[in-house]
C-alpha cells in the first residue's frame, strides 16, 4: 500500500478513455488486433525490392538490368548479400517461396544475428 496505493496512484489509473495514455493504449490494440506477431511486421529493404520485381515496377535508373520491362517473369531469382543477411531477411525470401511462382535463393557472406551485426558494425567504425 506504501508503494502502490490510491495516495500513489496518478490521476485517472483506472478510468478508461479519459487521458492521453489509456487513448493511446486503445489505438495501439486496435491498429494490432490482426497482427499475429508484433515482431514479424517490419520489412526490410530485401522485401520491398523483391515485392517490385515481381510486380515488374523496379526502378530502371537504380536496377538498369531489369529494363525493357519484360512481361514474363524470371523462374529462378538468386540474391546474394555481401556483408551478410539477417535471419529476418532469410524468413521473408521464404514466405516469398510459399506465395510466388519463381524460385528465390538467398545467399550471403554471413547470415547475422544481433551479436554478429553489432561486431561488425562496430568494426566499420574503427576504419574511420
Amino acid at each position: 500500500m506504501k508503494y502502490a496505493g490510491k495516495d500513489r496512484r496518478g490521476p485517472m489509473l483506472f478510468k478508461k478513455n479519459k487521458d492521453i495514455l489509456s487513448k493511446g493504449i486503445n489505438f495501439l490494440k486496435s491498429n494490432f488486433a490482426d497482427v499475429q506477431n508484433v515482431f514479424t511486421q517490419h520489412k526490410s529493404l530485401l522485401h520491398t525490392i523483391i515485392e517490385l520485381m515481381l510486380q515488374n515496377k523496379l526502378n530502371e535508373r537504380d536496377f538498369p538490368y531489369m529494363s525493357g520491362n519484360t512481361p514474363d517473369l524470371p523462374d529462378n531469382i538468386i540474391v546474394f548479400m555481401i556483408g551478410g543477411a539477417t535471419f529476418e531477411e532469410a524468413r521473408e525470401i521464404s514466405e516469398f517461396n510459399k506465395t510466388s511462382q519463381c524460385n528465390i535463393i538467398l545467399g550471403g557472406s554471413t547470415i547475422h544475428n544481433s551479436k554478429t551485426f553489432i561486431a561488425e558494425a562496430s568494426d566499420l567504425k574503427s576504419l574511420d
